[in-house]
Formats: structure tokens, sequence, C-alpha cells
């Protein structure tokens, strides 16, 4: 499974409501290949579905995925830049390092 920086973590429980918000609501992480043959990813918001991989950070769920998009973004880690006061989320290949700091997948 993905490897979550813990800054892109806090930023992907501040995107799906916070601490306070409903626990249904997370973001889902979709990864594909586009027409070359380049893997693409995208976020947006969803319900957790039987099956889905967790991601957790700060007892919540954060981040789901499917078995398929799970195994694609494995030895990827998600990480973000704040620029211009939003957060851009971007995938870099998997560093030792990022193991110790980065979120584990919860399930």
């Amino acid at each position: 499974m993905l490897v979550v920086t813990h800054h892109a973590a806090v930023a992907l429980l501040e995107a799906s409501g916070g601490t306070g918000a409903v626990t249904g609501c997370v973001i889902r992480v979709r990864a594909f290949c586009n027409a070359t043959g380049r893997l693409e990813v995208r976020l947006e918001p969803d319900e957790i579905a039987e099956g889905d991989k967790k991601v957790v950070f700060d007892g919540r769920v954060i981040l789901i995925a499917d078995a398929e998009a799970a195994s694609a973004l494995s030895g990827r880690t998600l990480t973000v830049d704040h620029r211009d006061g939003q957060a851009k989320f971007s995938l870099r290949k998997t560093r030792t390092q990022d193991a110790s700091t980065g979120v584990s997948d919860g399930e």
C-alpha cells in the first residue's frame, strides 16, 4: 500500500473535514494508467467499502483504496506541498526513511 508522509496525512485529515468529521467520509485514491502507460492518481471523497485498504492517522481512516489501486501504488509515497494556500499532492518512489516517518496502513 501507499506510504503517506506526516504532512500529507495532516492535509488529508483537513480535506476530509478534520477530526470532528463524519467517519464514513474519507478520501479515496484511485490509480490508473493513462494512454501513454503512465501511472496517474486521483483523490476524491468517498465512503469506505468492504475490502478497502485503509491508511489510519490520529485514530481515523484518512485514505482508502481498493486492492487494485493499493497494489499499483505499492512502493510509492504520497507527499504534499502547500502553495498559494492550497495543498498540492504528489507521488514519489518510497525512500528508506519514508517507512519510519510515514503513516502505515490500517488493514
